[in-house]
């Protein structure tokens, strides 16, 4: 299927297509000229959907990306590289209160990022590496992939200047 130039390879799409345009066989020009609206409206809705859903697969990178997105969760992040801290201590440079700083935390922890541990009343956190080498993992993929596509783009422009 293509609207407006963009390819949408979905199975469900074809298949509408296909029912409409057996059900609108025979008909009336306004008749099939509604079928052909009604068709686009779908591909549309189709596109829409497969944009929402199918962006990427890997929610836990969306969620450490969204939290790395906020410079004091990165300075919390980079306080941590020093080793495991208490969350009174992460909050002493910042200018807001202990329950802030504890939000930002606990966004943190819910990307994976770090881990929280309990020693009575006192909470400690620390960094988890996984998370962190696997989002490092899927940036080093992603600059291979360009870099390598650039390189072609690069071949191909000084081959077309050779040419002219």
């Amino acid at each position: 299927m293509d609207f407006h130039g963009v390819s949408l390879n979905c199975a469900l799409g074809d298949k509408l297509f296909f029912i409409f345009g057996r059900l609108f066989e025979g008909k009336t020009h306004l008749q099939r000229a509604s079928a052909t609206a009604l068709q686009t409206l779908l591909s549309v809705l189709i596109f829409n959907h497969m944009v929402e859903i199918h962006t990427t697969d890997d929610s836990c990178l969306n969620s450490v990306l969204g939290a790395l997105a906020d410079p004091t969760r990165r300075a919390i992040m980079q306080a941590l590289g020093g080793g495991e801290r208490r969350v009174g201590d992460l909050a002493e440079p910042f200018a807001m209160s202990l329950n802030a700083v504890s939000k930002h935390v606990k966004k943190l922890e819910a990307a994976g990022l770090v881990s929280r541990r309990r020693a009575g009343r006192e909470n400690f956190i620390a960094a988890n590496p996984a998370a962190i080498e696997k989002t490092a993992d899927w940036f080093d993929a992603q600059r291979i992939f360009w870099n390598a596509r650039l390189d072609r783009l690069e071949s191909l422009l000084k081959e077309e200047v050779e040419n002219e």
